[in-house]
């Protein structure tokens, strides 16, 4: 019987990468850290503006 639920590499990598905002927004909610969605999508994605250092300090690490 073969193993349906094995991933190639970049199918590996295509489901991290559309699941990796979700996870540091979902990390950063549950750390207290006010930022909506989209917020988190701008700071993971390098567009720092009108964002505390707080939030983008604690978002930006958990992207790293």
């Amino acid at each position: 019987m073969q193993n349906k639920f094995t991933l190639t590499q970049a199918q590996n990598r295509f489901l991290a990468k559309k699941n990796i905002v979700a996870l540091i927004h979902s990390i950063s909610r549950l750390e207290n850290v006010n930022t909506t969605f989209p917020q988190t999508q701008t700071i993971v994605g390098g567009a720092l503006n009108n964002f505390s250092f707080t939030e983008t300090n604690y978002v930006g690490f958990q992207a790293a």
